[in-house]
């Protein structure tokens, strides 16, 4: 029995041999860490998806060109290999990663956004893109839409940067959070929620303003 156990310990040190040292702390993470990164990481192959449909759309709309319609399939198709070879190499997609896939389908909305290719707010209602007038007006409502999150604990005025690109939420105040630090915020949750999560334990607080968020420090 001793042999038996013997081998299942080095059965298990093995499996983390090669995984950078933010995978290793999260495969050993709670239950509850696990199911958000589970729910963390469909929500990205959904936004994958949500991805090329608008590329497509924008492409027969004629606002990108087909050449830069390719180029965007490509990065996207690139984006979900990468995480799908860590996803079987690893048996999971780290935060950390969730967040650089994030940032890469951002830049993608921003492209997209910038040729007027209209955008969804989640509920089936076409956003405006930029300054044309393929969809109606639509303002993101920032402390109750839901969506998925996956920012490392990181310096807090850069994990605050990375909430404001993956919500579209303005945030002020973040000169506040010089010095500071975050946890890691990864899961589906609402703007506000992510904010006060990430907030927690940095002596700062948030407040809602008209369309975003205001950072001021907590009462003494």
């Amino acid at each position: 029995m001793k042999f038996k156990g013997n081998l299942l310990a080095l059965a298990a040190a093995i499996t983390t041999v090669g995984l950078p040292g933010h995978a290793i702390a999260q495969s050993q993470g709670t239950q509850a860490q696990r199911s958000a990164n589970l729910r963390a990481t469909a929500d990205l192959r959904a936004r994958l998806g949500a991805t090329e449909q608008r590329i497509a759309e924008g492409q027969r709309s004629g606002a990108i060109t087909r050449a830069r319609a390719a180029a965007l399939r490509q990065q996207v198709a690139q984006t979900r290999a990468s995480m799908t070879r860590l996803n079987r190499q690893q048996g999971f997609v780290s935060a950390a990663e969730l967040a650089s896939y994030n940032r890469t389908l951002g830049t993608i909305d921003g492209v997209l956004d910038r040729g007027g290719v209209a955008r969804s707010n989640g509920h089936g209602m076409a956003v405006a893109g930029g300054s044309g007038n393929q969809a109606p007006e639509f303002r993101y409502n920032c402390q109750n839409d839901p969506i998925a999150i996956a920012i490392p604990g990181d310096r807090l005025d850069n994990a605050l940067n990375q909430l404001r690109i993956a919500t579209h939420c303005p945030i002020s105040g973040t000169e506040l959070a010089k010095g500071k630090r975050s946890r890691p915020v990864v899961g589906t949750m609402t703007p506000i929620e992510a904010l006060q999560a990430m907030l927690n334990g940095t002596g700062l607080q948030m407040r809602t303003l008209k369309g975003g968020f205001e950072i001021i420090p907590l009462p003494r």
